[in-house]
């Protein structure tokens, strides 16, 4: 049988078996890491390049009123929406609880009863 990988779970070749094993797996080169964030690498390029635009037309005062209009404008949108607050407020819940519950537990007394976080029914 010709060395590699194993061709199934109960493959009798001891070689390829410790061959897979012992072999690392190849890192990926820049272009493949590229490849993979290339969403990511976009909008930050965007991002960059529509920051460098208005600071250079309206300075970095215009810039910063103009990162607040926007996030006020997508936090406006977010809460106006029902089903996107609804998500939202579902995807905060969790961190919000456990951090509330963490920062009041030390300072209750050993035998209050703190109230649990109210379970969404699926």
């Amino acid at each position: 049988m010709p060395a590699g990988r194993p061709h199934g779970p109960n493959d009798p070749s001891l070689m390829s078996s410790l061959e897979t094993a012992v072999t690392g797996v190849r890192r990926p080169g820049p272009v493949e890491v590229a490849w993979n964030w290339r969403w990511e690498l976009a909008i930050l390029a965007v991002l960059a390049v529509s920051s460098g635009l208005i600071a250079g037309a309206l300075g970095l005062l215009g810039l910063s009123v103009a990162t607040g209009a926007g996030l006020a404008a997508s936090a406006a949108t977010l809460l106006l929406w029902p089903s996107a607050r609804r998500w939202c407020v579902g995807a905060a819940w969790p961190a919000f609880s456990m951090t509330s519950l963490d920062a009041l537990r030390p300072r209750c007394p050993r035998r209050a009863r703190l109230p649990r976080p109210r379970r969404r029914a699926a």
